[in-house]
């Protein structure tokens, strides 16, 4: 590969996992188009996997070690410091959980999890890793931050200058990953980001 791997460490592995989970709570909620949009994300994540398994690009590192940890914790406080930095611009999302908020705010934090870890497993696990093999790094970082930015026009509508800073996001949560080789640093951040913001 050209620009390296980024690889499905322990971390994430496990929020792939929970994201099974999270999609039968918030089904239980009874929520239909709560329940509708958490199967599409879910559907995100394991399309995620099922073509990075099918084309060679899903490597994992089950087990986490101290070092781990300690590599990733800077890259983890770079990502939300620029994310939180930048979500000073951009509004609150995603739209259907303001009808949530007010009824079960236990749904609406599965929902947050839920959508973190389903991009990341997409954009992060999938598209980066795909990016990576076909050309250099920086070019990989800013593609698949292109593609992230797009993916949420269905949340933004088109506003060049929201799309634009949502971009932004995505090429740090890229560079965070490659940087590190793991999955973890832009999953942690983007589910930090997604509950605190």
């Amino acid at each position: 590969m050209r620009g390296g791997q980024v690889r499905i460490d322990a971390v994430s592995y496990y929020a792939a996992a929970l994201a099974v989970g999270l999609l039968i709570y918030i089904s239980a909620s009874g929520i239909a188009t709560l329940t509708q949009d958490a199967l599409i994300a879910v559907a995100l994540a394991l399309s995620g996997i099922a073509l990075s398994q099918f084309g060679g690009l899903f490597k994992t590192d089950r087990e986490t070690t101290e070092s781990d940890i300690s590599s990733s914790t800077p890259w983890i406080v770079v990502d939300l410091v620029v994310i939180f930095s930048l979500s000073y611009f951009i509004p609150r999302v995603p739209l259907s959980l303001v009808s949530v908020l007010s009824g079960n705010v236990n749904t609406a934090i599965a929902f947050n999890v839920l959508e973190a870890v389903s991009e990341e497993l997409f954009f992060r696990g999938f598209w980066m890793n795909l990016f990576l093999s076909k050309m250099d790094p920086y070019t990989a970082i800013v593609a698949d931050g292109i593609l992230f930015g797009i993916y949420h026009f269905y949340v933004y509508g088109y506003s060049p200058s929201l799309i634009l800073l949502v971009m932004m996001s995505g090429m740090v949560l890229a560079y965070s990953d490659w940087r590190t080789r793991k999955l973890a640093p832009s999953l942690i951040s983007h589910i930090i980001n997604n509950l605190v913001v």
